[in-house]
């Protein structure tokens, strides 16, 4: 401007230069997004991923573009603006020294509110980490190794006469319990956490019988074989089990779990009691009871389940479900084979690990626990370089000053805590900032949480100890080029 510059021609250099920074951001950004929605697609759970449309398509490069420009232009105005405005006069020493401390405050302001971001972010990160491992911890109530599971549709109508599906059942299980690796095998209509098991209005003898008035529902109600309960762990309480003998012409059986007589035989024997259907039918006796097990996810209750025997109540289709050494790829090769045997028309799907069942069943708290802990630790980087660079700034500005001091006695010790406690300042008002808005926030989180609070103590403590410390390196290096000062060198450039 002394030059004889006009404020036109400096407003557009300064903002080309702030714009050319943010489109060469903005272009790093989208390659990152590129290659990473790859990664993050095969991480997807299985039900987000049949209906998530996850790309970077046009809308998205599109918003994109508008907002690096508007990134580009507002934060290259306002400093182009104030520079602009600068006289001749700005460029004695103690103009530039004053506005050398407002640049340093704006700066600060801004690396407080990286570091509160990073704080909040943290935070949420880790209780769906802490989440995600007690799901894990979890005892669902039955046998999560050595079982693989895979479902079979019998062609309708050529199964529609009653005994038909018990008889295909029963062929494909004697066949695949003879194949080396496999200790048991049982059939089901439903898998336990992969297939949403419904439940069914009942008559109980003696409490609900009148069939024009209300009844109650079981919360399941699962059609199983009779080597059901020992091929997937789930312990017997009292009572009998299944047997081959339970078939259509015998007296109709039931088997309920614990939660089931707790409710409607609470301090009495189940056994000999008698349920009905909600339609004239003979009475099922009650001849067993076994142990609660999560049937629809690991999170929710077991809840009231009853189990017949497969033989009496055919479903439309079955899951097989085999307890076995093999690796999942070899056991369905052997069980398609086996299947095609018995009947060609018969597809063989979801052929599956009970371990990758238990695991994709937590998949939705381990999906958004990953992107939260990949925001968290971006929104760290960013925080750490702004101290850096915020402090290395004020090192550079405060050069003289220092050199002052240490002409008047300050030791290098004085000058390293003088400028880690400023970057420890800027980092503890993140902190509170960011601790108070994650406080607040993560009640959105409860949905996804298990076994943990939203305002878990220990992660409210650790995230500000982690956060400080980090900072604190980040101001160390230029903490130590300050203890470098020759005293009497800055005060000759001074």
């Amino acid at each position: 401007m002394a030059l004889g510059g006009g404020r036109g021609r400096l407003l557009r250099q300064l903002l080309t230069e702030s714009v050319v920074l943010a489109t060469m951001g903005g272009a790093a950004g989208v390659a990152f997004a590129w290659w990473g929605v790859q990664g993050i697609r095969s991480l997807l759970p299985e039900e987000l991923a049949r209906s998530a449309r996850l790309q970077v398509d046009g809308r998205v490069l599109a918003f994109t573009a508008l907002l690096v420009a508007a990134t580009g232009l507002l934060f290259g105005l306002l400093p182009a603006v104030r520079t602009s405005r600068a006289a001749v006069a700005s460029l004695r020493e103690s103009s530039r020294a004053s506005r050398g401390t407002s640049n340093r405050r704006l700066a600060g302001m801004l690396v407080s509110a990286e570091i509160g971001a990073a704080a909040m972010l943290v935070v949420a990160a880790l209780l769906l980490i802490r989440s995600v491992i007690a799901l894990h911890r979890i005892d669902p109530g039955f046998r999560t190794t050595s079982i693989v599971t895979a479902q079979v549709h019998p062609p309708a109508k050529q199964y529609n006469q009653p005994g038909a599906i018990a008889a295909f059942t029963d062929e494909v299980l004697r066949r695949a319990r003879a194949l080396p690796g496999v200790d048991d095998v049982a059939a089901a209509d439903h898998v336990p956490l992969e297939d949403k098991s419904y439940g069914i209005a009942l008559r109980i003898e003696g409490q609900f019988e009148d069939m024009r008035g209300s009844l109650p529902m079981s919360d399941h109600y699962d059609r199983v074989s009779p080597e059901f309960f020992t091929t997937v762990g789930i312990a017997p309480v009292t009572g009998r089990g299944f047997s081959a003998t339970d078939r259509i012409g015998a007296p109709d059986v039931a088997i309920v779990n614990e939660s089931f007589a707790r409710h409607y035989w609470p301090g009495q024997s189940p056994l000999g009691r008698r349920i009905g259907y909600p339609w004239p039918s003979d009475w099922i006796t009650v001849v067993g009871v076994v142990r609660d097990a999560k049937t629809d996810s690991l999170t929710g209750a077991a809840g009231e389940t009853i189990y017949r025997p497969l033989a009496q109540a055919p479903p439309t289709a079955v899951s097989f479900i085999i307890r076995t050494s093999l690796d999942e790829a070899a056991l369905g090769a052997s069980l398609r084979d086996i299947v095609s045997r018995v009947d060609s028309r018969a597809p063989v799907s979801r052929i599956a690990t009970m371990r990758a069942i238990v695991d994709q069943s937590a998949g939705r708290q381990r999906f958004v626990m990953l992107l939260l802990a990949l925001f968290a630790a971006i929104a760290v980087a960013l925080g750490v370089v702004g101290i850096y660079g915020v402090m290395s700034y004020a090192v550079a500005q405060r050069t003289s000053e220092i050199g002052i001091r240490m002409a008047l006695g300050a030791t290098p010790g004085d000058t390293l805590r003088l400028v880690l406690r400023e970057g420890l300042q800027l980092a503890a008002t993140g902190l509170v900032l960011g601790l108070v808005a994650a406080a607040l926030s993560t009640r959105a989180l409860a949905g996804l949480l298990y076994g943990v609070s939203p305002r878990d103590p220990l992660v409210f403590a650790a995230v500000p100890i982690g956060l400080a410390t980090i900072a604190m390196l980040a101001s160390y290096v230029p903490a130590r080029r300050a203890t470098a000062v020759d005293p009497t060198k800055a005060l000759r450039a001074d």
